[in-house]
């Protein structure tokens, strides 16, 4: 092609003075140390007089000849635009302004229901009055504090990087609602811990699932309680982390044929030192559902399954795999007639670890008020003065059609090594101590196990 004419076609200097620059780190927390590196183009540029406006207020902070590469420390947490104005050697100037550029983040960022409201929320005064917009402010490894009150959740809390959330008084002053139609959060990094916090009000149909959804991260010393949801867990679902000492109450999985799970549905992951109560669900596990995981030291008491819709069962807990240790399942119930089996435990898979099973109601009759199991193995275990009836005649304790159990105690008697159908002698059943009383016989009676501490 020919050559234009005129002066854009060469690729001589350029006929404007202009000036940029770039800083680094762009991030960071409290005290931050930033370099910032300055570029010139066009003429004049042999003598260059740099002025730098740090935090855009209108009043160079720094100015001079050969200013070209320079170094600021902000000391306190914001998010902070950078001015730059450049005079070259004709006396012309060239300024650039990056807004948004520089982020301090605090390590501690304040929740509270009459919160300033101002970014990045690092004192009282100018707290959030959204946990999301702290968790956004806040530095990773940092931690999002709440004053007591309730906070409103109208959209889905995500804590998806390295923080902790928590609350000045506890969960049961702090509460996290929903108006409804909305879960309430979702934990997905490793290393986020939730705690003493507490959540309710969630109503929502099928598919949804778990009010409080986890894939990873700790959430302990929270209250759960009015969870209505479809399917799979009506407070919690989880996949992976760890749920502790928490308390799991009054929940629902409401679906007619997916309803799994009253309290917590797990798939993955770790339930313990939890009280999961007075749950139900419409099809499986009135307190937990697990096809993995461990649910290790909880306590699992009068949940509840209607059975309209289907032949599983599960009043307590329904398990196709994973491990139940150390936990005592009591006092849960099935409502309905229809033929629906364990009001304890529903087992398929899996495995049950020194755990004890008693005082299970059916309303179809005491017959599979304990134990219902076709897979899976027993260990050391007590399964006892379920159903109406006492002592036991048939399978009001444990039904069995597949499976092991071994070093338990069952009434009749279930065949395996070491079983027992001797009474347990608990302290108090009307009382709800389940603790073995002194002299009874299945003290130091069980079989040892590699990956469980002794008494």
């Amino acid at each position: 092609a020919a050559a234009d004419m005129g002066c854009y076609e060469s690729a001589g200097l350029p006929l404007a003075f202009t000036c940029s620059f770039t800083g680094s780190p762009l991030q960071g927390t409290d005290t931050l140390q930033v370099i910032f590196t300055a570029t010139v183009n066009g003429p004049g540029t042999g003598s260059v007089v740099y002025a730098w406006d740090f935090d855009n207020d209108g009043t160079f902070d720094l100015d001079g000849v050969g200013r070209a590469q320079v170094t600021n420390t902000y000391a306190a947490p914001g998010l902070y635009a950078v001015a730059l104005r450049c005079t070259n050697a004709f006396n012309e100037t060239a300024v650039k302004t990056r807004t948004d550029y520089i982020l301090v983040r605090p390590m501690t960022a304040y929740v509270a229901t009459n919160g300033g409201s101002i970014s990045p929320y690092d004192t009282w005064a100018k707290a959030a009055r959204q946990i999301q917009d702290a968790l956004n402010a806040v530095a990773d490894g940092g931690t999002v504090v709440a004053t007591s009150g309730v906070y409103t959740v109208s959209s889905i809390i995500n804590v998806t990087r390295p923080v902790t959330l928590t609350s000045v008084d506890g969960a049961a002053v702090t509460t996290l609602r929903s108006p409804g139609p909305n879960r309430l959060m979702v934990v997905r990094h490793p290393q986020a811990i939730v705690e003493r916090l507490g959540f309710t009000g969630v109503n929502l149909g099928y598919p949804e699932s778990g009010a409080l959804s986890m894939s990873n991260g700790t959430v302990r010393d929270c209250i759960l309680t009015n969870y209505h949801l479809g399917t799979d867990g009506g407070a919690i679902h989880l996949d992976a982390g760890l749920v502790h000492d928490c308390w799991i109450v009054k929940n629902g999985a409401n679906h007619q044929n997916t309803g799994r799970g009253g309290g917590v549905c797990l798939k993955g992951g770790v339930v313990s030192n939890c009280v999961i109560a007075g749950n139900q669900s419409w099809d499986s596990g009135g307190g937990i559902y697990m096809t993995a995981g461990l649910v290790t030291r909880c306590v699992i008491s009068n949940n509840f399954m209607y059975g309209f819709y289907g032949t599983d069962g599960g009043g307590g807990v329904y398990m196709t795999g994973g491990r139940l240790e150390n936990c005592l399942v009591t006092s849960n119930r099935f409502t309905d007639t229809t033929p629906v089996y364990g009001a304890g435990i529903y087992m398929t898979g899996g495995a049950i670890v020194h755990s004890t099973v008693a005082d299970n109601r059916r309303a179809g009759g005491d017959n599979f008020s304990g134990l219902y199991m076709t897979g899976g193995v027993v260990t050391n275990s007590i399964f006892y003065c379920n159903g109406a009836g006492f002592p036991a005649v048939a399978n009001e304790n444990v039904y069995m059609s597949a499976g092991a159990m071994t070093y338990s105690c069952a009434q009749p008697l279930v065949a395996g090594d070491g079983n027992t159908a001797d009474d347990p002698t608990f302290v108090s059943r009307a009382s709800s101590d389940y603790h073995l009383a002194t002299g009874s016989f299945a003290v130091d009676t069980a079989t040892n196990l590699p990956d469980v501490l002794v008494d």
